[in-house]
Parts: C-alpha cells; structure tokens; sequence
C-alpha cells in the first residue's frame, strides 16, 4: 500500500490530480469533516467531480458530532 497525506483540502486535490496524471487512482480517502478552507464534505463533492476517481472509497473523519440525513452522505459517496 502507497499513502500519501496532504496538509489540506487543495493540497489533496493536487496530489490525486498528479495520480491521475499518471492513469493510476487513490482507492480511498480518508478525509477530514474540519479541515481550514473547504470542509470535508466539499472536498468529497470535488472528489466525486472527477471522472477518474468516481470509484475512489472516501471515509470522513470527525471529531464532533455530525447531525447530516443519509441524502446528503449519499449524494456525496461518503461513509461517516
């Protein structure tokens, strides 16, 4: 297994769009529901936007409670 972490939520989209480069793709992400700048949900709904990387697993992360409907996980392809 290959891991790469990135900073924040731009610092990821640049290093799976340098993967996609490539033809290869994450197999999951795990992100982080509190990141500065993008929240995490955004950054699964940028995620989700690439072709390349529809079959790309995300897993969120919270420390806090997450009060959201299943609509909302589903719509962007996250498992909490």
């Amino acid at each position: 297994m290959r891991v790469a972490c990135a900073a924040g939520a731009q610092d990821a989209l640049r290093a799976l769009a340098e993967v996609e480069q490539t033809g290869a793709a994450f197999e999951i992400a795990i992100l982080d529901m509190n990141m500065p700048g993008m929240s995490g949900m955004k950054l699964a709904h940028a995620i989700k936007a690439r072709p390349h990387l529809k079959s790309t697993v995300l897993i969120m992360l919270t420390s806090v409670y997450f009060d959201s409907d299943d609509q909302v996980l589903r719509a962007g392809n996250v498992r909490v």
